[in-house]
């Protein structure tokens, strides 16, 4: 044994015989799970009340920076619309005066750090402020906000690109200038400088929380346009897949949501868009940081769980331990006594409480003890009686197969030999004495078995024996044998004749040249012969019940309803009249194809033709045929005979018409009456031929 085994050991045996320690346990074991349910739902509670108060605010200050930064760029497109609508055609024309009438202009310094400029309708910069930064003559066509402005007449916000002259990250703001018809003949450019002081960074540069903060990005171009942290400027977001949440973010979402970053830090994250510029600011914080007061106190709950742990247990204890020392006091009372002599006085009560109850009952229990003692001798020399009555021998064993008990029954097989004490061995042969042995065995371990055995009784004549064996609780013991076992010597032979006419009745119909076949009650076709067989061709796989013989036999519907309708007829009369089955002739289709024509006939073995009945299909084709011969012939000696008659009655007029003849030229009759009357209508003879000077 391990030394885990050996510490299970040590607990379980203190929780077995200690009540004590096993209330203590279980009281300490749904006090600590009541408490921490509740701490883990409180805090749970706290959070989720937390994370939405935290997720409002963080909404709320998210709101106010993107609604400051979106005031911000429109107060910027606005400044310069109101500008680029001063500017007439001429002085478009002229670079020296826009020079210098954009240099005159002191607000725009104070919107744009990355400076500003005009462009000429095709793109190209005409006038710039600061002049040595070097844009007049760039041409700017190609960014998206100017060809928003020259093309199509719209102010827009750029993308965020890395400046051509200033080499930094900058994004720009375009206006389009307009002339007197409201053509577009230039833009007014001004550019904001990410490297440097701007109106973003006076908005968002402050943290969120400790460690939190924002940042600008811009849905279109999946890239961070600033933030709390300068060094995230133009960093370009995880592609789309990546990161659901920010996927969602980018096509539109605002709102608050935790999720982790491709940094792997959770964060909770409020989002809000700024619509001039299908941007969105986001404001993200930590969530070590959101829910540090969370962890604080659940580490707070934890301790003190911990202190209240200890306190209720140690309290338990000693309160068990004075409650339930009347208890101990009657365990030591109930040690002290012998062991039959639990019922030799009352225990003492010291309390009326329900330990005091609890002693009391068992005193009463102690009473009814003293009288089921008695009850159970008496009913033990009942069982005694009654065993020794019992149709077989009966018989107990202890585990060892030392026989305890055995009624009368038992001396007809043991004799007059001593049995008490005795096992197997001792009291038959050993071949049986070990087969015993042995069923004995798995008894004990089955619980119950039905055996048979042959066994010689005192006298040596060999019985068949059908034994009962069960095992029998036993208090001081593992448990006892018992067995009753019955004489069935003659039901064995019975069963062997019964066996023996059967195989006798198969060998007579097997070897019986008609077909036979055997129903039952659940109209199954339990047997079929051998000329059954051989008849028809079909055997028990083809036909395996009443239900796949019809169709067979009779294959045409029609008939097969009209034989099924007699048939059913005739086994009711039979079954109402008590008269045999009155046989049917039915022509029966086999299985190679051919039909035979049989005397079909039912004899029931059983109560009803519904139980087991047999079934006789007697062949009759070959009479069958043999009468159908014989009713041909006989049709054709017939037609025979009328045709021979209707000869002899031709040749009889003719030769009355050759008298005739003869009578009118004056010549005697050629043919005498008693002639024709010899030639009467069927002597079947063959006429006279008549002579050469008849004709």
């Amino acid at each position: 044994m391990n030394r885990l085994d050996r510490l299970g050991g040590g607990l379980i045996g203190p929780l077995q015989r200690s009540l004590k320690t096993r209330v203590t346990l279980f009281s300490l074991a749904i006090f600590v799970l009541s408490l921490w349910t509740l701490a883990y739902y409180a805090s749970t509670m706290l959070r989720t009340d937390l994370e939405q108060l935290l997720g409002d605010q963080q909404r709320s200050t998210v709101a106010l920076v993107a609604a400051n930064i979106d005031q911000e760029l429109k107060d910027r497109l606005t400044a310069l619309e109101q500008i680029a609508a001063d500017f007439d055609e001429k002085e478009l024309k002229s670079p020296a005066t826009l020079q210098g009438i954009l240099e005159r202009r002191p607000i725009l310094p104070l919107l744009f750090n990355g400076g500003y400029f005009v462009t000429d309708a095709a793109g190209i910069t005409t006038a710039s402020v600061p002049v040595k930064v070097g844009r007049i003559g760039n041409n700017y066509s190609l960014s998206k906000n100017v060809a928003a402005a020259l093309r199509e007449g719209k102010s827009a916000i750029g993308a965020l690109e890395i400046g051509k002259v200033l080499r930094i990250p900058v994004f720009s703001l375009a206006v389009p200038i307009h002339d007197a018809r409201g053509k577009v003949i230039g833009s007014l450019v001004g550019v904001i400088n990410l490297g440097s002081d701007n109106f973003l960074d006076r908005t968002i540069s402050n943290p969120y929380g400790r460690t939190g903060g924002y940042v600008l990005v811009d849905r279109q171009q999946r890239m961070i346009v600033t933030g709390t942290d300068k060094s995230r400027i133009m960093e370009a977001l995880p592609p789309a897949g990546v990161s659901p949440e920010i996927d969602n973010y980018l096509a539109g979402r605002e709102g608050s949501a935790i999720f982790r970053n491709p940094k792997d830090v959770d964060l909770l994250v409020s989002v809000k868009g700024i619509q001039v510029a299908d941007w969105y600011v986001a404001a993200t914080l930590p969530i070590a940081e959101a829910f540090a007061p969370i962890d604080d106190l659940q580490q707070r709950m934890l301790l003190v769980t911990l202190l209240l742990t200890l306190f209720a247990g140690g309290l338990t204890w000693w309160m068990l331990r004075r409650q339930l020392a009347p208890i101990g006091a009657v365990v030591a009372a109930l040690e002290g006594r012998p062991a039959h002599g639990l019922s030799s006085g009352p225990l003492p009560v010291t309390r009326l409480d329900e330990i005091g109850q609890l002693i009391s009952s068992f005193n009463r229990l102690l009473e009814a003890l003293a009288i089921r003692e008695q009850a159970l001798r008496a009913s033990e020399n009942r069982f005694s009686l009654f065993m020794e009555y019992l149709p077989g021998a009966a018989f107990i064993k202890d585990e060892n197969g030392i026989t305890l008990y055995a009624n009368r029954y038992m001396m007809d097989i043991v004799g007059a030999r001593a049995w008490h004490g005795k096992s197997a061995r001792d009291l038959f042969p050993p071949e049986v004495a070990e087969k015993m042995i042995a069923d004995d065995r798995r008894v004990m371990a089955a619980g119950h078995a039905i055996t048979e055995e042959d066994i010689p009784n005192a006298d040596g004549q060999l019985r068949h024996y059908e034994t009962h064996k069960f095992t029998i609780p036993s208090p001081g013991r593992v448990q006892l044998l018992g067995g009753i076992s019955l004489d069935i010597t003659e039901r064995k032979q019975a069963a062997k004749d019964i066996r023996l006419a059967e195989a006798r009745f198969r060998a007579i119909i097997e070897a019986s040249p008609i077909p036979f076949a055997l129903n039952d009650s659940a109209l199954n076709i339990t047997y079929l012969n051998s000329a059954a067989i051989r008849t028809f061709g079909y055997d028990l796989k083809d036909i395996p019940t009443l239900q796949a013989w019809w169709p067979k036999a009779y294959p045409d519907e029609s008939y097969r309803q009209e034989v099924a309708k007699e048939w059913a007829l005739r086994i009711d009369a039979a079954q109402r009249d008590a008269k045999p089955f009155v046989p049917m002739e039915v022509r029966i289709r086999c299985k190679d194809g051919s039909e035979r024509t049989v005397l079909a006939t039912a004899t029931q073995l059983e109560s009803s033709f519904n139980d087991l009945h047999v079934v006789t299909l007697y062949d009759i084709t070959e009479r069958k045929r043999t009468e159908s011969t014989l009713h041909e012939q006989l049709d054709e000696l017939q037609r025979w005979q009328q045709t021979m008659l209707g000869r002899e009655g031709r040749i009889i007029a003719l030769k009355q018409e050759v008298n005739e003849l003869l009578a009118q030229t004056g010549q005697s009759p050629r043919y005498a009456d008693h002639q024709l009357a010899d030639h009467a209508p069927g002597v079947g003879e063959p006429p006279t031929q008549p002579r050469g000077d008849d004709a």
